[in-house]
């Protein structure tokens, strides 16, 4: 073989080792951002169920359950995304973005089916107004994290920021929600409503555990809004790393 022959094998053999790779990643990277969006179907899902959990109380068991059945799928999607990151690399991202973007989405699962849960551990019938109102806002935050994930290939700021703004304005509302709450829950008028013509041992026993209840629930929905906003930041800080415009 003359050394002519040889370097056009060898550059033959370049060419088709860096196609390989271009499909491979290809492939990859897509499989990635599937991933991501299958999570987030996961988690606009459960906020849907978690509305009707407030709605219907009868059904909560059963939106219980749902959940629960949600809940795990979005964990699998996780686990297989961080075994993908094991096998390969898609430029611009790292690892570390990858990473910190799947765990925020698999923490707003986790805090939505936490909130369900308490609810059915508390046995608690009633509905709150204010339980209500956050479990709307988080409905609207999550619709706004999936379109986020939706676009996350393109990182176009024009289109991902003004729901990043969407999702601070929901949390912040959110955040007053539970303040007002809070206070009512805790007004004497209130916990006389609570207590009714009784002021036996027994009932005021149940009225405070049954306020101390609703505090972690108000809290527990709070915090749901709190690991959306965190996916916002998580994407704003990848948008920031690799210039996005």
């Amino acid at each position: 073989m003359t050394q002519e022959t040889a370097q056009c094998y060898i550059k033959r053999a370049g060419s088709f080792l860096r196609g390989l790779f271009v499909r491979k990643n290809r492939t990859l990277d897509n499989d990635f951002f599937e991933l991501f969006k299958k999570h987030t179907n996961c988690s606009l899902m459960a906020a849907e169920f978690l509305n009707q959990f407030f709605l219907e109380p009868q059904k909560r068991e059963w939106f219980l359950t749902r959940l629960k059945e949600v809940e795990h799928d979005g964990d699998r999607i996780t686990e297989h995304v961080i075994e993908l990151l094991h096998k390969t690399y898609i430029p611009p991202y790292d690892e570390q973005d990858i990473y910190a973007l799947i765990s925020r989405l698999d923490d707003v699962l986790d805090a939505i089916y936490t909130v369900a849960l308490h609810m059915s551990i508390y046995r608690i019938r009633d509905v709150s107004s204010g339980a209500v109102e956050i479990a709307n806002a988080i409905f609207t935050m999550v619709k706004a994290m999936r379109t986020i994930i939706c676009n996350l290939k393109s990182l176009k700021r024009f289109t991902i920021t003004p729901l990043i703004k969407l999702i601070k304005e929901h949390e912040e509302r959110a955040d007053g929600i539970l303040r007002r709450s809070l206070a009512d829950l805790y007004s004497e008028d209130n916990i006389n409503k609570l207590l009714g013509e009784s002021y036996e041992t027994r009932r005021v026993v149940d009225v405070i555990l049954l306020v101390i209840e609703w505090k972690e629930i108000l809290e527990f929905l709070e915090r749901v809004t709190d690991r959306v906003q965190d996916v916002a930041d998580t994407v704003n800080d990848i948008m920031g790393k690799h210039a996005v415009s």
